[in-house]
C-alpha cells in the first residue's frame, strides 16, 4: 500500500485523510499526540487490494457542502493547508474492525479509525 489513511472521529465528524509514506514522520507526531490525548485507532478489517469504496477523494470545491471544509483539529488542518493530507468524503457504508492499533506504526501501515477517550459529565 503506498498511500497511508486513517478516519477520525472528532468535533469534525468522520473526517478521512490519507497521505504519502513521504510524509510519515509528520503524521506520526500528530498520531502519537492524539494517542497521548486518549485516541484509540482501531486497524479497519482489510479489503481486497486494500481499497476503500466508501469513501470518495474530494478534487473540486464544488464537490464540498456549502463550498467550505470545517476541520476542528489544528493538526489536520496544518496538514491540509499545506498539502500533505487529503480529504475524504462518506459514501454512506459501514466498515469492520480487527482490534486496536497498540503502537503508532501500527496506525500508520494500516487503515485505522482512531475514536476519541469517552468522556464523563
Amino acid at each position: 500500500m503506498s498511500e497511508r489513511g486513517l478516519i477520525l472521529l472528532n468535533a469534525s465528524g468522520d473526517l478521512e485523510i490519507t497521505w504519502e509514506p513521504a510524509n510519515d514522520a509528520k503524521m506520526r507526531v500528530i498520531i502519537e499526540k492524539k494517542m497521548q490525548e486518549g485516541v484509540r485507532f482501531f486497524i479497519m478489517k482489510p479489503l481486497i487490494g486494500n481499497f476503500l469504496p466508501i469513501r470518495s477523494k474530494m478534487t473540486t470545491i464544488s464537490q464540498l457542502k456549502d463550498a467550505k471544509v470545517t476541520v476542528r483539529d489544528a493538526d489536520i488542518e496544518n496538514m491540509f493547508k499545506s498539502g500533505d493530507v487529503s480529504m475524504y468524503r462518506n459514501n454512506g457504508a459501514s466498515v469492520e474492525t480487527t482490534g486496536v492499533a497498540k503502537t503508532v506504526d501500527q496506525v500508520i501501515n494500516n487503515r485505522t479509525i482512531g475514536v476519541p477517550a469517552l468522556q464523563g459529565g
